[in-house]
């Protein structure tokens, strides 16, 4: 199951986690766009 808030703006937030080749873990909050239609792009922030 995935938890999330709901921000000031109505806007669903999920934490999304990115685990690079050598095991370090990213966290982001991520708004959950409820028109999704395409693939979700990951912006570099690692």
């Amino acid at each position: 199951m995935i938890t999330g808030v709901v921000n000031a703006e109505f806007e669903p937030i999920i934490p999304l986690s990115i685990r690079r080749f050598d095991g370090k873990v990213f966290t982001k909050d991520a708004i959950v766009d409820t028109g999704f239609n395409e693939p979700i792009p990951l912006i570099k922030f690692c």
